[in-house]
C-alpha cells in the first residue's frame, strides 16, 4: 500500500493523505479506504487518488442528453471533451448511482446503475445499467444498450458495440470496429494498415 501511495508523486504539490473515510473535494489528495463524492471527474477534484472504494451519486445519466456516438471519434474542438485529463484515479472499486462522467481513470472495477460516460480510461471491468462510453477501455465492458470506446483492448458485450481502435471481440446485435461491421460477433486483432502516401507522379 505504501508503495502505491508513493507512486508518481508530483513534485510541484504537497499531497494530503486521508483515511479511512473521506468526503473528497480538495486537490492533491490520496484517500485510502472509502471515498465519498457527489460526482467524480467534473473538475471539482484535481489530482485525487483513491485506494479502496469510491462511491458517488454520479451525473452520467444526465450527461447523455444531447450526445450521439460520433462525437467520441471527432477530432475537432468539440470532440476533445471526450479525452479529458485524468482528475481522479480510482485503484480498486468505483461505484456510482446515476453514472460516472468525465476525467476519471479506474484500475479495477467500475459499476453503475446508469451510464459510464466520457470516462478517460478503465483497466479491468466496467458494468453499467445502460451504456458504457469510455475513451480507452482495457478489459471487459458490459452494458445492455451498448458500449463505445475510441480505443478498446478486450471484450465488449451489449446490444450495440463500437470501437475505433480495436484489439479484441465485440458481441451484440450490431458490432462495428475500424475494419468492418457485423451482427452478433465481430473481432480485430491486427493493426489497421497504414495509409499509403500519395503518388506524386500521378498527381501531375
Amino acid at each position: 500500500m505504501l508503495a502505491l501511495l508513493s507512486e508518481a508523486q508530483p513534485v510541484h504539490a504537497q499531497r494530503r493523505f486521508r483515511a479511512p473515510i473521506w468526503f473528497s473535494g480538495s486537490d492533491s489528495t490520496d484517500i485510502a479506504g472509502l471515498a465519498l463524492h457527489l460526482a467524480n471527474g467534473l473538475g471539482s477534484d484535481k489530482h485525487v487518488r483513491t485506494y479502496g472504494i469510491s462511491c458517488e451519486i454520479g451525473l452520467g445519466f444526465w450527461g447523455m442528453i444531447g450526445l450521439h456516438g460520433d462525437e467520441m471519434n471527432d477530432d475537432t474542438s468539440k470532440g476533445r471533451v471526450f479525452s479529458p485529463p485524468i482528475e481522479h484515479q480510482v485503484n480498486g472499486i468505483n461505484l456510482s448511482g446515476f453514472g460516472s462522467i468525465g476525467g476519471q481513470e479506474v484500475r479495477g472495477i467500475n459499476m453503475t446503475l446508469g451510464t459510464t460516460l466520457l470516462v478517460r480510461r478503465i483497466d479491468g471491468l466496467s458494468a453499467s445499467g445502460l451504456f458504457n462510453m469510455v475513451y480507452e477501455m482495457n478489459g471487459l465492458s458490459l452494458a445492455p444498450l451498448g458500449n463505445e470506446s475510441r480505443r478498446m483492448r478486450g471484450v465488449q458485450i451489449g446490444l450495440q458495440n463500437y470501437s475505433r481502435n480495436t484489439r479484441g471481440v465485440q458481441i451484440g446485435l450490431w458490432n462495428r470496429n475500424e475494419r468492418r461491421g457485423l451482427p452478433l460477433i465481430n473481432w480485430n486483432f491486427r493493426a489497421a494498415p497504414a495509409p499509403q502516401p500519395a503518388d506524386s507522379s500521378s498527381a501531375k
